[in-house]
């Protein structure tokens, strides 16, 4: 809330960060869950069947970022919001390496799901669609250290794939339509997978 995106010492600290090849994940989409914890529909979200019942029990009761939160501190929290989308932007233009994370399990923040969110937080931000593929490919595995196996498709890399329906590029939401994935060599529906994961069909 009190930040101030154009402050002399935060340029110098994203310059620096630029300059010694740093990397951050900015697991935007915990804060949108967090600063939006009040709302009924976060709390009745489909895809909180796909965590286990304890975690979603402790996320009602006890583990939360807001605890004591008034309606007007959520007021002022979702007022900021838009800060974080735009501080992603100024590291992503300076240069500084993102990657796509969420933190999954966090409160409200469902494993699969909130990756997607992630996304297209990070397009809401001002990054192109390309960009973000990217930062959610190569980006990863450079960050991680595996580069030179995976992250890009290239001859001799570890191709792990997923096939959507539609143009991630007109819009990053298109991800979400995945129609199947191929792991170690071996082709998957999501149905199947779910199954596998012991979760119901979708």
């Amino acid at each position: 809330e009190a930040m101030d995106l154009d402050a002399p010492d935060l340029t110098e600290a994203i310059d620096a960060m630029a300059a010694r090849r740093m990397h951050l994940d900015p697991t935007l989409v915990v804060f949108e869950r967090a600063v939006h914890a009040d709302d009924a529909a976060v709390h009745a979200h489909p895809h909180l069947g796909d965590a286990p019942d304890a975690l979603v029990e402790n996320w009602r009761t006890s583990f939360n970022f807001n605890i004591g939160w008034t309606a007007d501190d959520y007021r002022r929290a979702r007022a900021a919001f838009p800060k974080a989308l735009q501080l992603t932007k100024r590291l992503y233009d300076k240069g500084v390496l993102l990657g796509a994370g969420t933190d999954a399990n966090n409160p409200w923040t469902v494993a699969g799901e909130s990756y997607h969110r992630e996304l297209e937080l990070l397009v809401a931000a001002g990054i192109p669609p390309m960009e973000v593929l990217t930062i959610a490919t190569r980006n990863g595995a450079r960050i991680l250290g595996l580069e030179r196996e995976t992250g890009t498709l290239e001859a001799g890399k570890r191709a792990d794939l997923v096939l959507i329906a539609g143009d991630p590029l007109a819009s990053i939401g298109a991800t979400r339509a995945v129609r199947w994935v191929m792991k170690d060599g071996r082709l998957r529906t999501p149905g199947e997978i779910r199954a596998g994961a012991g979760l119901a069909a979708r």
